[in-house]
């Protein structure tokens, strides 16, 4: 009888070695997931609400941005906007803001812009104020202009997300874009597009 259960504590031995390897591994990996920067309150120059791109955001140590707020000549805010986000060197995402001619909608903004999507059958769509249609790793959003001494007819906007963060949740891209939205609207000079 002895000589099983040595043979039994002989096994567990390597059992428990294997099993505290793993717990090391596992604490090792969720310690790497880890943001060591803060979420800024605006991006390129365009407020947000950092809440509302916590969820999209990977994890690393610094987060830089690259684009600004254009000014035309008559120091007026275009509508006109990029931004590029990066983690650790890496794109995280894009956001962008356009003028459009004759587009009165989301669709109309896709079909202007030449962009391939299938419109009809978008992953999520968000309604309320500030409409956004999401496609996997894109978010589309659009406001009218009631009126523009450009003659736009709107503004489209866009995030692209970088396709390595592999964001699964559609709504979550629809909520970043409309906080995106909501800040280039608040900055959008009247003269450019007064905002139905």
């Amino acid at each position: 009888m002895r000589e099983a259960r040595k043979v039994k504590a002989k096994n567990t031995i390597p059992l428990l070695c294997a099993a505290l390897l793993m717990t090391t591994a596992c604490s090792d990996q969720s310690d790497d997931l880890t943001r060591g920067y803060t979420i800024p309150e605006n991006f390129c120059g365009t407020e947000i609400d950092p809440r509302e791109f916590e969820p999209i955001l990977p994890p690393g140590e610094e987060l830089t941005t690259e684009g600004e707020v254009r000014e035309m000549c008559d120091s007026l805010t275009s509508s006109m906007h990029h931004c590029t986000v990066f983690v650790d060197g890496k794109r995280a995402f894009s956001l962008d803001s356009s003028p459009t001619d004759q587009a009165e909608s989301v669709s109309g903004y896709v079909s202007e812009k030449g962009l391939i999507l299938d419109i009809d059958n978008p992953e999520f769509t968000r309604s309320g104020e500030h409409g956004v249609t999401t496609w996997p790793s894109l978010a589309i959003g659009f406001s009218r202009c009631a009126e523009s001494q450009f003659n736009d007819s709107g503004i489209g906007f866009a995030l692209e997300a970088s396709e390595t963060l592999g964001i699964n949740d559609a709504a979550l891209l629809a909520e970043s874009l409309a906080s995106y939205m909501e800040g280039r609207i608040a900055q959008i000079d009247p003269q450019s597009c007064t905002f139905t």
